[in-house]
């Protein structure tokens, strides 16, 4: 992927220092500011990720989840991000403490599963240009399956999502996008009605520490994500030549690289996501 900055000043940075910003130039190398798209405060340990899951360490901009942002009139108040503020946030850690907790033993065996069926089936592409998006799609099976008991198709939650987008005007008619969002709204009534009538359930009793079960859901996500990289980073740079840093790449890379016909490595993935051989167990979450 070629750089994209989000404002001027990323702009010139990526400029004087190259693509590979991500470094600290200060005291605190595991947190830091950084500019790799749009302007973020890297975090890059457990001591210092711990703060995202405290909501008296920051405040969270409401209805927005990433760079996704929802429309009020369709949530009726609710917001969907885990990482909001005061005391939602707490009832939703808790929730997702106890969700995590039963789904914890498959959660790196599923997830192990869908990276290889994932793999194999881009492996049969000549090309995937679509790749951030697939990475989206099987991180959202595996943990929907693994906490909730149920697989939810990827793509239908990034249309789902898209249908929920803020409103925007056009003078030029867009069927499409009216239709997604039509769905979307008809969708909530549905989803509320089953959350009212679902069985209530006890926030955990320790949703004030930082060091929760919650925590691990990120850092194992984290190593799956590690899994895909080393995979496709051994197989696609094991016969390419050391890349510059100060070759600026700009949507155009001086060598593009495609993720095609390569095997994945099971071995090197199982590490990565703590997997033992056998691939029931993980040995550390």
């Amino acid at each position: 992927m070629g750089g994209v900055w989000s404002d001027t000043f990323g702009l010139i940075k990526g400029l004087v220092y190259g693509p590979h910003m991500l470094k600290s130039e200060d005291e605190y190398p595991t947190a830091f500011r950084t500019n790799n798209g749009v302007p973020a405060v890297v975090l890059l340990n457990r001591d210092t990720i711990q703060y995202v899951f405290n909501p008296e360490m920051y405040e969270k901009e409401p209805f927005y989840f990433g760079y996704l942002g929802t429309s009020k009139d369709v949530m009726r108040g609710h917001c969907p991000s885990m990482f909001l503020n005061g005391e939602e946030h707490r009832q939703k850690k808790a929730l997702l403490i106890d969700a995590y907790k039963q789904g914890q033993k498959a959660l790196p065996s599923v997830l192990f599963k869908q990276i290889k069926a994932h793999f194999g089936e881009w492996s049969r592409l000549d090309e995937v240009p679509d790749f951030e998006d697939r990475v989206f799609h099987f991180f959202s099976e595996a943990l929907t399956e693994a906490l909730f008991g149920r697989k939810v198709d990827g793509q239908l939650c990034r249309t789902w999502l898209n249908g929920l987008l803020n409103d925007f005007k056009t003078w030029i008619p867009m069927p499409s996008m009216a239709r997604k969002r039509r769905l979307a709204i008809e969708a909530i009534p549905v989803m509320w009605k089953a959350i009212e009538e679902a069985p209530n359930w006890t926030e955990a009793y320790d949703f004030d520490s930082h060091h929760c079960a919650g925590q691990d859901i990120a850092f194992l996500t984290m190593k799956a994500t590690l899994a895909v990289l080393l995979c496709y980073c051994s197989w696609e740079l094991k016969d390419a030549p050391v890349w510059s840093d100060k070759t600026l790449r700009v949507g155009n890379p001086d060598d593009p690289v495609r993720l095609t016909r390569f095997s994945f490595r099971s071995e090197q993935a199982g590490r990565a996501l703590g997997i033992r051989p056998d691939n029931t167990y993980p040995n550390s979450i």
